[in-house]
């Protein structure tokens, strides 16, 4: 499964670097099989600007609520981000730039399990 996401910043300041420029990033399916199945990590999402983090991304994940968060394979992450990004109007992406220069969301993914191989 091959997928192609796009981003546009529609920042119109003078002088921002990032104004008006398209951004393809391509996801393949990178499911590692290993003897239990694929390798689980669990991902938390958050919600900023220029300013910094401000709030959680409480709409992606497993439901709404305090936390923004999910555990599950690289597929499954790839299809909630995929969900969550393609929820976001354009009118609220604007609306939480706070008159700074950008949005963003965070993502912090890390391994479920903890690794037990040392590295080399």
């Amino acid at each position: 499964m091959n997928a192609t996401i796009a981003a546009r910043s529609s920042d119109s300041q003078a002088g921002d670097v990032a104004a008006g420029t398209d951004v393809w990033y391509t996801v393949k399916e990178v499911d590692q099989q290993g003897e239990g199945g694929a390798m689980r990590f669990r991902v938390e999402a958050s919600v900023g600007n220029a300013d910094g983090v401000f709030d959680a991304a409480y709409d992606f994940g497993e439901g709404s609520g305090e936390e923004a968060a999910m555990t599950g394979t690289p597929k499954e992450i790839g299809e909630a981000v995929a969900r969550f990004l393609s929820s976001l109007p354009v009118e609220d992406c604007e609306a939480m730039r706070y008159g700074t220069s950008h949005f963003f969301v965070q993502l912090i993914v890390t391994p479920d399990e903890a690794v037990t191989s040392k590295p080399g």
